[in-house]
């Protein structure tokens, strides 16, 4: 073989690795979240199901936003990524969903070992690792670690989404700062038909007791 065309080999495989890298996310203990990164995609259009040890040889062709917005599926889409912690210590982190899907697996991949959990509306908030409403997950590594996170989702609604990554506290403060919303949106409504249930039975004019149940709707709307 020349020289020429050895060199030419070596240099085609460099360029062509950044093509099949997973997508990294470099950790670093002076920030607290990471809402801005790429994440592959592929999507089972056929069906076929794929265990683990199979998308580990998939080829992700597709890397989107990890805010993502693909549109409703009837198929399973599988999302990949990979963490590494450059901290000079261990990590906890939370990998958060800004929303909810009826079946989500999630499988951490670190030195050829792999955990599976399962989370989304199929699984109760009680029997949930992180008991929160958007499916959330814990994860840890320690100094130098590099894990691979496969995430798989199927639902009947709509793929619109992110994944984020955050530090307990930073998810804490975060969670407390929606339930704090929640709160004053679901106040609001309540006060507002209390209101409106008074004056009907004041005034006994229909409209009153509509804008009620109007309110109740809203409510029920919103939890589900």
């Amino acid at each position: 073989m020349s020289l020429r065309l050895y060199l030419l080999i070596i240099f085609l495989c460099h360029i062509s690795l950044p093509l099949y890298a997973i997508p990294n996310i470099m950790l670093k203990d002076s920030a607290s979240s990471y809402t801005n990164f790429t994440v592959d995609v592929f999507e089972d259009t056929q069906n076929k199901d794929p265990t683990i040890q199979e998308i580990l040889t998939t080829t992700f062709s597709k890397s989107i936003s990890n805010a993502f917005s693909l549109g409703y599926k009837n198929h399973a889409v599988w999302f990949r990524f990979s963490v590494t912690n450059q901290a000079p210590s261990s990590l906890n982190m939370i990998l958060e969903m800004t929303e909810m899907f009826h079946n989500i697996d999630i499988y951490t991949v670190s030195n050829q070992t792999i955990t599976h959990e399962k989370n989304g509306l199929q699984v109760p908030i009680e029997q949930r690792t992180i008991p929160e409403v958007n499916p959330s997950f814990f994860l840890n590594f320690e100094k130098g670690e590099t894990k691979q996170i496969y995430i798989k989702l199927t639902s009947d609604y709509g793929f619109f989404a992110a994944f984020y990554l955050k530090t307990p506290i930073q998810f804490r403060k975060d969670t407390q700062r929606q339930n704090n919303l929640y709160i004053f949106y679901f106040g609001a409504i309540i006060v507002i038909a209390l209101y409106n249930l008074f004056i009907y039975l004041y005034l006994k004019e229909n409209i009153y007791i509509l804008c009620t149940l109007c309110n109740q709707l809203c409510i029920m709307g919103f939890t589900l």
